[in-house]
């Protein structure tokens, strides 16, 4: 016998007497009933149409069913969901009212098939979203289903397929359950399929497992578990058979894991426990043979399992209490019913139907009313299945709100673990005043979950180092803390506040944070939460690689440098850092690289500002020893005024230099690449000009007069410097166009982390084109000098000249080789110091020495000194 059924059919007696003996509530109007067994799912159509049927068990054909009247005004059930389908197309065609207490089926919520049917439990989709926030709250992602093969399991089965599709939690498979005969024997081959049904989930890396199916199915099937000592599962169960008594009261089932079931909510209702096992009173024997208040076998049954019906508390019994009183109001509207008489007239299945779609009451302190579905937004709860005889057999966990669609009220689970030991469940830790957290859609928040395995020991409503630890057992307080404190925290629970188990005030070692360490030394017993997990979860910084067809099984590979994971964007793949950033290796984020530029603080800065400096004094102080010899050979012999443009100009070049340091920008990029070249080129120009025009007046003057006269009429080599420094402005406006004058970054190449900032990002390629000109007078310029080598000593300078342009020469190529194997900032110094060292060889090179006669042999500084020099030059060569 089903004692479930008989339970219901208590409830339904119940609710009615109950309903008879109030005054208030249909006053002067007795409630009668009528109940069928429907014998599972086999005997539907013949109760419906008993129903339907008149008084003379005839149901007329009419064109109009508007003033009939059946035998019955509303019908409540049946159980599940197929056989409420079968009824609901009946009645539906007289529009008689149906109530159904636990089919949960989306289908019923079709109004255009099934006007007449309501319910008053939450629809399927709420029963799955239950589940689901319960795996996601435990991260269990793998997970096996178990169907039966009739409508419920394929139905709730697809849905739970639908709800999961794309989602964080995947199907590793997929059985179907084999049908129960309707002697209730199991075939042959129905039991080699429960056979390898529990073999497949014996092999299966999944230890969670969820089983939609009618509870008489499952007997058979948790016997074959047993036989083949399949242990350590978490079984999800729906919520047909979530609070199943004959199957919970199987010898041995604790040993196969941990249950939790879906139920609607326990509403106790006073009085029904009594009246459950209260002995029938004597009446004539119905001539149908059902189970009717004078079923002794019934009762003995009920008897038996009344200690576990009453522990377990009154869940559907509440649906189907709530059920009859919703008929009743509508009646009591229908019939307008005052507080002491009703009035007498026909009742028509239709009109109560509008007046059920109106109801709004309060029952046990639970609002009663249809939604637009015809459900009534009861609460769901997640129970767990215990054996211990002083406890509810099915104990509430959590609960979950239709109208919020969320899971809430989180409690303590014991896990039934592989080795059949039991561990204390549910740990959080988080700050003060919150409680346990919440994982997608569970109320709270959290701020540290242990890992699923990790073995970590509890104390209920400590705060540690500003967390509070959740948990149902103060252990002894042992070990080294590393905590600022250790104190009692007085609340406890999502809702609600729990004292604690023990009382505790101790002041530990001081350090400035909590570590798991120190936490891990202060909880001591063990927690062990199952895992269901096809692949284990990434560590911060590596992404997912797919392995098959399922998502949640996954490689895990760290990001490489310069890369990171974005979880809410694409945890499947690492996304490349800005230009401008950069990461180390398995990193969720990235950090701005570091900027690379010459400082002042640097020691080769320093060293190089130092030989910049002495130039520029050096230089300064040749302008001022050539500006008071003015009118003197030497001077003259120079290059004259010419000397004072170079002397200018090189001064203006070693003022040029700082902007070599710090951070770039348009202005001093502008001075780097154009004011310095300038100023360079025109000072070799200017020696070149000079060494040609010492040549002319010695060697070429005779032979070209006319040529000499137009040279020295039309200041040839101011213009000559003139053309130069034109065509060198040319080449530096090409280059600034093609480069730009925006500083501009790059890479390290030795060192990722770091981004050179610099003018010309194309430095090392433009060089040869920005230095030609200069590289070509540099080669002119020594010729000439090397042309007059014969020349008087006071106007051979080619021993000078060499030196300054072979250095010139000799250091541009060098830098230009150096640049092609190294980079970075030791790049900028050493062009920075070639730079001051080709001042240097023009200022010190070129000017030194004259600077040394005219300082220290001032006697070889006179015009008739001059003049003897040039007649025996003359005398030589004659």
């Amino acid at each position: 016998m089903k004692v479930s059924g008989y339970n219901l059919m208590q409830a339904m007696r119940f609710a009615v007497e109950e309903i008879n003996n109030d005054s208030s509530l249909l006053p002067d109007v007795l409630l009668g009933y009528e109940m069928v067994d429907v014998c599972y799912i086999s005997n539907n159509v013949q109760p419906a149409l008993y129903f339907l049927a008149q008084e003379d068990n005839l149901l007329p054909i009419q064109e109009d069913y508007s003033n009939y009247v059946p035998r019955v005004v509303a019908v409540i059930g049946p159980e599940n969901s197929e056989s409420v389908m079968t009824v609901a197309h009946f009645l539906s065609l007289f529009l008689l009212p149906q109530i159904t207490y636990s089919a949960i089926s989306d289908q019923l919520q079709d109004k255009q098939r099934f006007p007449a049917l309501l319910r008053t439990t939450p629809s399927a989709k709420h029963h799955i979203e239950a589940m689901v926030q319960l795996m996601l709250y435990f991260r269990w992602n793998w997970i096996s289903v178990l169907v039966s093969s009739d409508t419920y399991g394929r139905d709730n089965g697809q849905l739970l397929g639908d709800r999961l599709a794309g989602g964080d939690i995947c199907i590793a498979f997929q059985e179907t359950l084999p049908t129960l005969q309707s002697n209730q024997d199991i075939m042959p081959e129905d039991h080699q399929r429960l056979v390898s049904i529990v073999e497949k989930l014996q092999q299966s890396t999944a230890r969670v497992v969820v089983v939609f199916s009618p509870d008489l199915s499952l007997y058979n099937f948790f016997r074959e578990v047993l036989r083949q000592n399949f242990t350590g599962a978490v079984w999800i169960a729906s919520e047909s058979w979530a609070i199943d008594p004959v199957l919970h009261n199987l010898t041995g089932l604790h040993r196969t894991g941990t249950f939790l079931g879906i139920t609607i909510q326990n509403v106790p209702i006073p009085g029904f426990s009594e009246f459950r096992v209260r002995a029938p009173q004597a009446g004539p024997t119905n001539q149908r043979s059902t189970c009717n208040q004078e079923c002794d076998t019934c009762l003995n049954s009920t008897l038996s399992f009344n200690t576990i019906l009453r522990l377990s508390g009154e869940r559907i019994v509440y649906s189907v209490y709530s059920a009859v009183y919703a008929v009743a109001h509508a009646l009591h509207s229908l019939l307008g019913c005052d507080h002491s008489t009703c009035t007498k007239r026909v009742v028509y299945p239709w009109q109560l139907l509008e007046e059920i779609w109106k109801v709004n009451f309060t029952l046990l302190d639970h609002q009663i009313f249809f939604d637009p579905q015809g459900d009534v937004a009861l609460h769901l709860e997640i129970v767990q299945w215990q054996w211990d005889l002083s406890q509810n057999p099915f104990q509430s966990i959590a609960s979950y709100s239709p109208l919020q669609g969320r899971l809430k009220h989180i409690q303590d689970i014991s896990w039934h673990t592989v080795n059949n030991t039991v561990s204390q469940g549910a740990w959080w830790v988080g700050r003060p005043g919150a409680g346990p957290g919440a994982h997608a859609g569970v109320d709270g928040a959290f701020s540290l979950w242990t890992e699923p395995g990790d073995s970590l020991s509890i104390a209920m409503g400590i705060s540690i180092c500003g967390c509070v630890v959740w948990g149902p057992v103060l252990p002894p307080l042992t070990g080294n803390y590393a905590c600022s404190g250790l104190s009692s925290f007085p609340g406890g629970g999502v809702e609600g506040p729990r004292r604690a188990a023990n009382s505790v005030s101790t002041e530990r070692e001081r350090t400035p944070e909590c570590r798991k360490r120190g936490l891990k030394s202060l909880l001591t017993s063990s927690l062990q939460i199952p895992v269901s997990m096809c692949s284990k979860r990434c560590q911060s910084g590596q992404k997912k690689k797919p392995v098959g067809i399922h998502t949640c099984c996954f490689e895990c590979i760290d990001c490489l440098p310069g890369t990171f994971l974005n979880q809410t964007a694409n945890e499947y793949d690492c996304q490349a850092c800005p230009s401008n950033e950069w990461s180390h290796q398995s990193e969720t984020s990235c950090f701005k690289r570091r900027l690379s530029f010459l400082e002042w603080h640097e020691a080769a800065t320093i060293a190089v500002a130092l030989l910049a400096a002495l130039g520029f004094l050096s230089t300064l102080a040749i302008l001022v020893i050539f500006w008071r010899h003015f009118q003197t050979p030497m001077v003259r012999s120079a290059g004259g005024p010419m000397c004072f443009l170079m002397l200018t100009l090189l001064l203006v070049a070693y003022m040029v230099v700082p902007v070599y340091v710090g951070p770039p920008k348009v202005t001093t990029c502008l001075c780097r690449q154009a004011l310095f070249p300038i100023c360079f080129t025109i000072c070799i120009s200017c020696i070149t000009v000079r060494s040609f025009q010492i040549v002319c007046v010695f060697k070429m003057a005779s032979r070209f007069p006319r040529a000499y006269s137009y040279w020295v009429r039309y200041q040839g080599s101011y213009v000559s410097v003139a053309f130069i420094t034109a065509l060198k402005m040319v080449t530096v406006v090409i280059s600034l166009l093609a480069t730009g004058l925006n500083p501009t970054t790059r890479t390290d190449t030795d060192d990722p982390k770091i981004m050179i900032i610099s003018c010309n990002p194309n430095y090392r390629n433009s060089l040869l084109f920005n230095t030609s000109l200069d590289l070509l007078l540099s080669v002119v310029g020594f010729s000439f000098a090397y042309m007059g080598k014969e020349l008087p000593t006071n106007y051979n300078e080619a021993k000078f000249i060499t030196f300054s342009m072979t250095f010139y020469f000799t250091s541009s190529v060098s830098l230009c080789t150096f640049m092609s194997v190294y980079d970075g900032v030791l790049v900028t110094i050493v062009d920075l110091l070639v730079t001051v060292f080709n001042l240097l060889a023009i200022s010190l090179g070129y000017f030194g020495p004259k600077c040394y006669m005219i300082l220290f042999y001032p006697e070889r500084n006179t015009p008739a000194y001059f003049n003897s020099m040039i007649q025996g030059y003359t005398m030589r060569r004659d």
